[in-house]
């Protein structure tokens, strides 16, 4: 039994790999997240999980395809909020289309196999409603319903093939055959183009993932298609000889590919093969030389992860002009032999050039690696890894792993702030939710914690739907921050089924509070040395410079709190941080003077920390 199966190509995909596509589709809101359908008696409105792929071969060639709903059913009149799990069997229906490669489902054939039910909110039905919901034809409904959710999703995943089938993927047929096996799906394409074209037997596909992701084998007859550019770079180096590449083949053997060709010109003509064998490490380089003055250079290349063909066993024949052997015959070695002899060098220099061309043409590498987004979700990228290519007798087999590059939940906001901007900034919070999770899920639940990281005091805390709570602000404990230098963020998401909750993140983001004062202190006042210079101001108005003098300045008292301080000390924090100048300062618990004497002594305080404002008279404190 071969891998191929009679087919050009055979693609293998592990159900974990399908699997991953679908929770693409999923989160990118290709597949709906709400199934509502109502027929007389009976509706539903619900919400629907990220579908779950299994395969199996006791499936009869279908997709086993498990579905989690919960919501609101609706029987005659009476109403209970319900968790369903569904199994459906789904026939594969792939299709082939400019280079990719889409999985289906045949809507119309899929077979509801197996349905729980389980009340989570509002009682047990009636025993009429219960008789209603155990019908075989409230069955048949369900299942008429869930066919009409299915009809409505784009369920295909898109995969780019063409980087794996090479030529093969624009000659490959629309409808592949294929095979849902244990842990794997695989496909068959068949190719038609003139001159060549297959036609596989689905009954005969194997497994053919050997442990990857995602396998390809493609057949030894196809080979020469999906590799053309083994002929088009040798074709490439015979034409920069003036030559043509008249014949070429490819063929596989164990651990190698082998092509033979024939290149000629007027001279002459030289036949060749050679061997490639494929290596995934390009090896590096180590080069010393000396340039023009004296002076060593040391090039290094690493060694690079790509898929590269080394040519060995490079054989050529070389092939007079028939034309030339028989002057040499009938006019004799006297009169001819010097032209045979140029003739001879010309066929000679084609045969070294051309050898040399082909030796150079094939060894071109090829990234291992590569990354793609499915058209729906642009926002996803999944990367691709060759890990295994090997050459056998019958073809050429790929084995690759695939990775999408799901973003984890996170937590998004402010996380250091000065003291001053807290009454003036919206300190806004976020939270990215799980991959698999969505806002509009009734059963989905957000709680955010405020709380201060020296006594752990809750200063706020809002738990509900998600759909409310994906986004929060902290106007409501604004006054309150200004006392507290650092604080925490929580983040809980979680889901509620029945009396079940299951946590899904749970995320800290610590925020601080920058101050160039101590808080704890009510008022402050600072004091700095600074040069002025010194004049004498003439008779006659002029002014004569005598020398800078060194004058200790003091500042008025200033209140700290924040709301309630003035613009100055924002500014004289400014001023240290440009001019790295420390002022002393100095805290007071208390005024040096009575409260009642805060206007007669107001000399000594700042007008807009205690007053608002030099044209205001009444105390703010």
């Amino acid at each position: 039994m071969t891998h191929h199966a009679g087919y050009a190509a055979v693609v293998g995909l592990t159900e974990t790999a399908i699997d991953g596509f679908l929770r693409v589709l999923y989160h990118a809101n290709s597949i709906s997240h709400r199934a509502t359908f109502s027929v007389p008696g009976f509706g539903v409105d619900l919400f629907v999980d990220r579908p779950r792929l299994h395969c199996s071969a006791a499936a009869a060639n279908r997709f086993a395809l498990d579905l989690r709903v919960w919501g609101e059913l609706t029987i005659e009149t009476e109403t209970r909020r319900v968790l369903m799990d569904m199994r459906l069997l789904a026939p594969p229906l792939p299709s082939i289309s400019a280079g990719m490669l889409t999985l289906g489902v045949d809507v119309p054939a899929t077979r509801l196999d197996s349905m729980e039910i389980f009340i989570l909110a509002g009682g047990e039905f009636s025993d009429a409603a219960a008789a209603i919901l155990n019908a075989p034809e409230t069955r048949s409904r369900i299942e008429t319903g869930v066919r009409l959710y299915l009809g409505a999703q784009p369920l295909g995943a898109p995969l780019a093939i063409a980087n794996l089938l090479g030529d093969l993927a624009g000659s490959a047929l629309p409808s592949p055959g294929y095979a849902v096996l244990n842990g794997a799906f695989v496909i068959g394409i068949d190719v038609s183009r003139a001159g060549f074209s297959t036609r596989g037997t689905p009954g005969l596909l194997i497994d053919v993932t050997a442990g990857h992701d995602l396998g390809l084998w493609i057949n030894q007859s196809a080979v020469p298609l999906s590799r053309a550019d083994f002929r088009l770079k040798v074709e490439e180096a015979v034409a920069r000889e003036g030559a043509t590449l008249d014949e070429f083949a490819l063929t596989c053997e164990e651990g190698h590919l082998r092509f033979q060709g024939l290149a000629s010109r007027s001279e002459g003509s030289v036949s060749f093969s050679a061997i490639a064998i494929p290596h995934l490490v390009l090896p590096g380089t180590h080069e010393e030389f000396d340039e023009e003055y004296g002076e060593r250079f040391v090039l290094d290349t690493p060694p690079r992860e790509e898929l590269w063909f080394e040519l060995r066993d490079v054989e050529a024949d070389v092939h007079r002009p028939s034309w030339a052997t028989l002057a040499e015959a009938v006019f004799g070695v006297l009169t001819i032999g010097a032209a045979v002899a140029v003739i001879e060098e010309f066929v000679e220099t084609i045969r070294g050039k051309v050898v040399s061309g082909i030796e150079h043409a094939p060894r071109e590498p090829t990234s291992r690696t590569w990354s793609f987004t499915l058209a729906r979700n642009p926002d996803t990228t999944v990367f691709a890894g060759l890990r295994t290519f090997e050459v056998h007798s019958e073809g050429l087999f790929s084995g690759v792993l695939l990775r999408e590059a799901f973003p984890d939940p996170v937590i998004y906001g402010i996380q250091n702030i000065a003291a001053d901007e807290i009454p003036t900034t919206t300190m806004q919070y976020s939270v990215r939710l799980p991959y698999d999770s969505h806002r509009d899920d009734p059963q989905l639940h957000v709680r955010w914690i405020c709380r201060r990281s020296d006594t752990g005091q809750e200063l706020m805390h809002l738990d509900g739907a998600a759909s409310g709570l994906q986004q929060i602000t902290l106007d409501s404990i604004r006054g309150t921050l200004p006392a507290v230098v650092r604080f925490t963020i929580e983040c809980r998401v979680y889901r509620v089924l029945g009396v079940v909750a299951n946590d899904l993140f749970n995320g800290t983001l610590a925020v601080s509070i920058s101050d160039r004062f101590d808080r704890s202190h009510p008022f402050v006042r600072w004091r700095h040395d600074v040069w002025v210079p010194s004049v004498t101001v003439e008779s006659d108005g002029s002014h004569t410079f005598n020398a800078f003098v060194l004058k200790t300045r003091r500042s008025a008292i200033h209140r700290t709190a924040v709301p309630g301080r003035c613009r100055m000390l924002s500014r004289m924090s400014e001023h240290v941080r440009v001019t790295g100048v420390e002022p002393q300062l100095e805290y007071l618990e208390a005024l040096p003077f009575p409260h009642e004497q805060i206007v007669a002594r107001r000399a000594v305080l700042c007008d807009y920390c205690f007053f608002g404002g030099p044209t205001r008279t009444v105390p703010l404190i």
